[in-house]
């Protein structure tokens, strides 16, 4: 929706702090300036506060003034920076003395940044790099183009999706792993990197120049059946944008069930949060914070749009903070079904105040808890259907939206459900002339559930009048690395609807 449609209590753009929803794994960036006379006394209170409660404190000292505070830790710096043997620097004294103060805190969420490590954490919630815009995966053959980017030096040069990288450089990467690879082939911007890749068995090199990349946060797919997948990878500045204008032209299309997936999303801004839950909630309250006097203000959206088709979010152990707000307001209003694995279980909010030498405070200021009230921090969001692994929980989504007839095709480093292309992978096993597919992958494809009969050693698949059972001694069953598969002919006996076919190394599932 267009920002500023509708209201919220939401306070997160005015020009004194950026308001953030992320995992400490992940980066974010700062979208507006501040005043740097607020932060600096801020700042400057925090230092005294900290360095007092560090260490042992006299009566008298309990007593003197922040003034003689500051004056001690002055004396010491200089001290330090004019006798030590190590001839440190005035900026190091200070970097380290900042870093002690938020290190003693003892919350991950709470950072002291500095310019250049500040730049790189803006890049980092925008998706943005220096590089060639490939995307790299990994297989028993080696490093692979998992994905090339729309308008990348990698796209024009010629590269395609499944080509194998075999050198950077000159240098032969076949016994590297992806991230070695990546540290190779990223570097300043302007500057030229020459990789060869490997395509049917037979090699070609490129020679490109880096550029920078912006790695979409939002990825939409489309199914002919009227049925859409809204991937939101991060809430970063524009997702909200890219939200709105998906699903405008979904409806456009005659949209009838959507898939919104924030598996693996760590977080990002808190607006961009409130504007996307607007896409799918009229009037009501998103989140309740608790700040540190225990103030509860609710923020709450007026005018918004609801969608009024069914609605699936799926997330998984890796989905924090801002994915815990959207998921949490959606399944409290009864507006969308979670399905997945608990979350992360990130439940506060941080805000970043600049810094006068160009770095940033990022600090924790609030709790945050759904819209019933129920905690996030440490507990997660508990899904509505629990269902284990990435392609299960995307089949099943898909089923719960309503578009249960389904026919996967599966080949090398490629997957498409109903002629639509995923980034996902097909567990399966090829013994001769059978054919062995993971079981959680055929039970969600056929609507089912998989549960552990532990007395008869069996793998259950549940659903509506159906009990489907699998003994693990049974020839109709292998069991590799922990994960259980299940043999195409005898599930298709079963299994009413499904059917399959494999040849010439690609595999398909159908069921009607």
């Amino acid at each position: 929706m267009t920002k500023g449609k509708f209201f919220t209590t939401f306070s997160g753009k005015t020009n004194t702090q950026t308001t953030l929803l992320m995992n400490p794994r992940a980066g974010s960036a700062m979208r507006r300036s501040s005043s740097m006379t607020l932060k600096r006394k801020f700042l400057i209170c925090l230092l005294t506060f900290v360095l007092l409660a560090a260490y042992p404190i006299s009566t008298y000292a309990a007593e003197s003034s922040s003034k003689n505070g500051m004056q001690v830790l002055e004396e010491i710096m200089n001290l330090l920076r004019d006798h030590h043997l190590q001839n440190v620097s005035q900026e190091q004294l200070v970097d380290a003395a900042i870093r002690g103060m938020v290190e003693s805190l003892d919350d991950p969420y709470t950072v002291y940044m500095n310019a250049e490590e500040w730049e790189g954490y803006q890049s980092s919630i925008e998706q943005e790099y220096v590089g060639i815009g490939i995307q790299l995966g990994e297989d028993e053959r080696g490093v692979y183009a998992q994905d090339v980017f729309p308008g990348s030096p990698a796209q024009e040069a010629g590269i395609l999706k499944g080509d194998y990288i075999i050198a950077v450089n000159g240098q032969d990467t076949t016994a590297m792993t992806a991230d070695e690879i990546v540290e190779m082939i990223l570097g300043d911007e302007n500057t030229t990197v020459v990789v060869t890749i490997s395509r049917a068995g037979s090699p070609m090199t490129y020679k490109m120049e880096r550029r920078p990349v912006k790695i979409p946060n939002v990825e939409t797919r489309w199914f002919s059946e009227g049925y859409g997948y809204i991937h939101i990878k991060m809430f970063s500045n524009d997702a909200d944008e890219l939200v709105e204008e998906a699903v405008k032209e979904m409806k456009k299309k005659g949209l009838k069930g959507l898939v919104v997936d924030v598996r693996g999303n760590p977080g990002g801004y808190l607006d961009t949060v409130a504007y996307i839950t607007g896409e799918f909630l009229a009037d009501g309250v998103v989140m309740h914070t608790r700040d540190k006097d225990g103030l509860d203000s609710p923020i709450s959206i007026q005018n918004g749009n609801q969608l009024d088709v069914p609605v699936v979010i799926l997330i998984d152990e890796r989905s924090a903070s801002g994915s815990e707000v959207l998921a949490g307001a959606l399944q409290d209003h009864k507006l969308a079904k979670v399905i997945g694995v608990p979350s992360y279980g990130k439940g506060s909010v941080q805000s970043i105040f600049p810094l006068s030498n160009g770095g940033v405070l990022k600090t924790t200021v609030q709790e945050y808890l759904t819209p019933h009230g129920h905690p996030v921090n440490g507990v997660g969001i508990k899904p509505d259907l629990e269902v284990q692994g990435s392609l299960p929980q995307l089949l099943t989504g898909l089923r719960e939206v309503g578009l249960t007839k389904l026919t996967l095709r599966a080949a090398q480093h490629e997957l498409l459900i109903n002629d639509v292309n995923f980034n996902e992978s097909l567990p399966y096993i090829v013994q001769e002339d059978r054919v062995y597919v993971h079981s959680r992958v055929l039970a969600a494809l056929s609507g089912l559930q998989v549960t552990w009969d532990g007395a008869a050693q069996q793998v259950v698949l549940q659903g509506h009048n159906t009990d489907y059972r699998y003994s693990l001694d049974a020839p109709e069953v292998l069991q590799q690395e922990g994960m259980t598969y299940l043999e195409l002919n005898s599930f298709a006996d079963e299994a009413a609807g499904f059917s399959w076919s494999y040849a010439d190394g690609v595999l398909t599932l159908s069921i009607e």
